[in-house]
């Protein structure tokens, strides 16, 4: 089967095609886990500029986005010449087109009538966001999203969310995955360890943004407790924005026994993150919502053992390891409880229980054969 992969957007901070497979590393090994169970494949990506290449086995074309049409606020830019991608879609002789994301209307109003007329299939995963809440809008939403024969979901939630608005036709199909899995595969503790300068055990690993909504003060009064019992313990807290670094340090300042045993690591390279995720025991997250969860997904890839909070999208990735613990969304002592329960245990088989678990249920090959499958009843 041919499958056409359509990311129509990228960030303009973004100047060569290396730059370019790493910060939407996701679209490329996607690409390559289909390739690897027989599809030919062929990623239209958003870029600067256009030009064909080859990597991890998928034909690549890049599609000129317009510097004016700026997604929201951000740096991010969308293609702005559909009829190139229509070409493109048209010369690969595509049987199926997947396009990442689904809050952009242009791609899905370009690809409308065309699969209408080819009976090409076209399908959609979904990234973050929201039906549009604007009755025009909605309709408008609603009227381009009729290409879209099946659409994945990282929890049952989300796809309830987007067929009861009425969005998703009823004859659509919903299809619950990650909407990521791990470029990692893990480095050895002992090395991840020295690299990263622990002093101490268990490890805590926590990464997001310092924002209200990753909670990071639920997980620094845990931490807490978690001292109480494992006074030796660390939390390496990772974070790509600080919109609450003043009050986390007034925090830290305020208790120095927990000031001591934190290390705020900032923003880190994400090929960093494996090296964190693999000397760490623990990974903890306190969200109150997430979409999907990069980093627990990569977290889980490199044997970090899952305490967190109770939420859809961390229930369903962890619904195969035994090990996952889970607290009520804001509950600190819930959070060390489950800390202080997997001590008990052995860390290291429940480390190794937790990398076999996501390989088997998680990996990229995993994903491409739920992919393969879809496309297959289309």
């Amino acid at each position: 089967m041919k499958v056409c992969l359509l990311n129509s957007v990228y960030d303009q901070q973004i100047d060569s095609v290396a730059r370019l497979q790493k910060q939407y590393w996701h679209v490329f090994y996607l690409a390559e886990a289909l390739v690897d169970v027989g599809h030919d494949v062929e990623i239209i990506q958003a870029f600067q500029d256009s030009r064909q290449f080859d990597c991890r086995g998928a034909r690549v074309t890049t599609i000129v986005a317009n510097a004016h049409s700026a997604v929201g606020n951000s740096t991010t830019v969308e293609i702005s010449d559909f009829a190139e991608v229509l070409k493109t879609i048209a010369r690969a002789q595509a049987n199926v087109v997947h396009v990442f994301g689904m809050t952009l209307l242009q791609p899905f109003r370009a690809l409308l009538h065309w699969s209408e007329s080819t009976g090409c299939k076209v399908t959609a995963s979904f990234h973050g966001g929201y039906p549009r809440r604007n009755p025009f809008r909605r309709w408008q939403q609603k009227r381009a999203f009729r290409c879209v024969s099946a659409a994945f979901f990282p929890a049952k939630s989300f796809a309830v969310r987007w067929q009861e608005s009425g969005i998703l036709s009823a004859a659509a199909h919903t299809v619950i995955a990650p909407e990521v899995c791990s470029p990692f595969v893990g480095v050895p503790p002992a090395r991840a360890s020295a690299e990263m300068g622990i002093k101490g055990q268990p490890v805590l690993a926590w990464s997001g943004r310092l924002h209200a909504n990753k909670d990071p003060f639920t997980a620094l009064r845990g931490f807490e407790r978690v001292l109480d019992q494992s006074p030796n313990a660390e939390l390496l807290m990772a974070f790509q924005t600080s919109e609450n670094l003043p009050a986390v340090r007034n925090f830290l300042a305020s208790r120095p026994k927990v000031a001591d045993r934190v290390r705020l690591l900032g923003k880190i390279e994400h090929a960093q993150m494996e090296v964190l995720f693999s000397a760490a025991n623990f990974f903890v997250a306190c969200s109150s919502r997430e979409f999907g969860s990069n980093a627990l997904v990569e977290a889980l890839s490199c044997g970090c053992i899952p305490v967190l909070s109770d939420i859809p999208s961390f229930r369903h990735l962890t619904q195969n390891i035994p090990a996952a613990r889970h607290f009520n969304i804001g509950d600190d002592r819930g959070f060390a409880n489950g800390i202080a329960g997997l001590q008990r245990k052995n860390l290291d088989a429940l480390s190794s229980d937790v990398k076999s678990a996501y390989r088997e249920y998680l990996s990229y090959p995993v994903l491409a054969q739920r992919y393969s499958a879809t496309f297959e009843s289309l």
